[in-house]
Order: C-alpha cells, then sequence, then structure tokens
C-alpha cells in the first residue's frame, strides 16, 4: 500500500466524462464513458488473515543511505526479485484460470496463499502479504485484500507483490497487474477505458523519467507524478486516483528515499530504485492499477519488472 495516505474520497461523479482514446502520444479523439453513480461509503475494511506461512524476512535489513541511495549488490538483489515477482504473476494468472475452468471457487486468500507458496519457492521474503483483490475489494486503494472473497467470473482483479531476497542487503521490488475473470469480449466497455487510460498515465511518467535521464537533466518526484497526474485528470477521472505516483524502494517498507509525488522538487539521485503506480478506483465497484519498479542507475533509467502490461489480462482466452 502507498505510505502517503489517500485525500479525503471525492464526491460522487454524476455526470459523463471523456476519456481520451489512448496512443502512444496525445490524441484528440476520444469516446464518452458513462461513470456510473456510486455510493460515497466505503464498506467496512475487513481484518486480514495474519501473516501465516508467508515467508518474512530472516535478516536484519542493511542501514538505509540518505535519500535511499543504494549500493551495487542491493540494486543487483532488487533485480533479482524484480525479475521472480514477472514470473510469480503469470503462475498466478494460470492457477486462478485453472480453477475457473474447473468450476471452483476460488478466494482472494487462497489465492494469496498460492502465492506466498511460490514466493518462498523462490527464496523471496516479504514484509506484507500477496494482495488480491476482486471486484470491489478492489477499488479502495487501502483494501488489504487477502479475504474470504470469492473470485467470480466478471470480476475485475488486482495482484499486487512486493518482496525482497532474504538478505541484509536484499531491496523491495514491487508490481501490480489487472485482470478480468472471462473472456476478453466480456471485459465492460468502460472498464477497458479505464484501464488504457492509466496505462497511458503510467507511459507517459516513464517517458518524461527515461527522457531527462537520457538527457542527463535532473528529474524529480513531481516531474514523474505530473507526468502521470496529467493523463488521469484530462480524462476527468483526476479525483479518482487518490495517492502518490509512487514512491522509493529500499531494503525496508516504505524505501528511505523520495516520493513521486506532486511538490516534491528534489531530483531523484543516481542508484536509487522506485516504485510507479499511477490507478484509478471507482468506490464500490472495482479499481485499476498497474505497477512497475524502476531504478536510475549510472545515467540509465531501467524498468526492472520486465514486460510491462498493456492490456486487462482475460484469463479465461
Amino acid at each position: 500500500m502507498d505510505p502517503t495516505p489517500a485525500p479525503t474520497r471525492p464526491p460522487v461523479p454524476t455526470a459523463t466524462v471523456v476519456v481520451s482514446t489512448p496512443s502512444p502520444a496525445p490524441s484528440a479523439a476520444a469516446t464518452p464513458v458513462a461513470t456510473p453513480v456510486l455510493a460515497d461509503t466505503p464498506p467496512p475494511t475487513p481484518t486480514p488473515p495474519p501473516l501465516v506461512n508467508v515467508p518474512t524476512p530472516s535478516h536484519t535489513p542493511a542501514p538505509s543511505a540518505p535519500d535511499g541511495v543504494l549500493t551495487a549488490k542491493q540494486i543487483a538483489l532488487h533485480r533479482e526479485a524484480a525479475a521472480r515477482l514477472g514470473l510469480i504473476v503469470e503462475e498466478t494468472f494460470a492457477e486462478i484460470r485453472r480453477a475457473l475452468l474447473a468450476s471452483e471457487k476460488p478466494t482472494e486468500a487462497g489465492v494469496a496463499a498460492f502465492v506466498s507458496t511460490l514466493l518462498a519457492r523462490d527464496k523471496l521474503v516479504t514484509e506484507k502479504r500477496p494482495l488480491v483483490s476482486a471486484g470491489p475489494n478492489g477499488s479502495y486503494p487501502d483494501h488489504p485484500g487477502g479475504t474470504d472473497r470469492v473470485i467470480e467470473r466478471g470480476a475485475v482483479i488486482l495482484i499486487e507483490l512486493i518482496a525482497k531476497r532474504d538478505n541484509p542487503d536484499g531491496v523491495y521490488a514491487r508490481t501490480t497487474w489487472t485482470a478480468f475473470a472471462g473472456k476478453k469480449v466480456e471485459i465492460p466497455a468502460r472498464v477497458e477505458k479505464v484501464w488504457k487510460m492509466v496505462r497511458d498515465a503510467r507511459e507517459a511518467a516513464i517517458s518524461r523519467a527515461a527522457d531527462r535521464v537520457a538527457a542527463k537533466k535532473a528529474v524529480s518526484g513531481d516531474d514523474v507524478d505530473v507526468a502521470a497526474r496529467t493523463v488521469i485528470k484530462r480524462a476527468k477521472h483526476g479525483p479518482w486516483f487518490q495517492h502518490s505516483a509512487g514512491f522509493s524502494l529500499g531494503a525496508t517498507l516504505p524505501g528511505a528515499g523520495l516520493s513521486l509525488s506532486t511538490g516534491e522538487k528534489r531530483a531523484l539521485p543516481a542508484d536509487t530504485c522506485y516504485a510507479l503506480r499511477p490507478a484509478v478506483y471507482y468506490p464500490a465497484e472495482f479499481g485499476v492499477r498497474t505497477e512497475i519498479s524502476f531504478c536510475v542507475t549510472g545515467g540509465a533509467f531501467e524498468i526492472t519488472t520486465g514486460i510491462r502490461q498493456r492490456e486487462i489480462r482475460p484469463l479465461l482466452d
């Protein structure tokens, strides 16, 4: 969960909004998307089960350097963890698909337990349980996931993984993917539109940071947050992006470095790593989030979580 507190829940939308048609570059084309009238009262946040069978760190983490600056060993261990998380996401989607096709009733908690076995297998540890949120449970940025809610066909699913190598120099990696418990043709149009909006916000933030690093110019948390937030604001969904664009990664949660947030004007130091996680949450209905890990090292911008999600993953195709 983002350590930056979410602002007060925005008023419920009642008007038609316009979502820009996604493209690599800004486009004037737009498609109207009716935003549903939704109750503004969040459901009670359940108490998730304790960290049973979740592999936790067995070492005291190395002391954090000022501004989250990492050693070469720490960055190498971060890369290892990031690479494994991408593979675990794929195995998790395959397990949910298997359960749905077998007419089983997979639950958030059951899938989270499955992920925990994969983390342990790959010698990864975490201070936070795998987050598996389905349907309305994914519509609140502070929802813990991992409840006994059944993942039903037609649900939008968020899978968030946070882990590191079990080593004093281990540095966390993070990734979040959005999936749909059904076929691609069954994905509701507005879910698809919101996903593409959030994806384009991520790409705008990546381009902003990567271009400035390549040009040997300073890049700040404000640069990254504003780039992502502008895409969502232009689509009239600004109030539903309820946290910062991201934060630093380190040996503990949260990291000791700078936040990717509006107003954070300090330059991101070299040899630091971050989580970038734009999102839109429709209260009581569904949430869409995409999250990658990246590092700024040696004058280069590096996405460490590998292939980034381009489309909502339909699990039954």
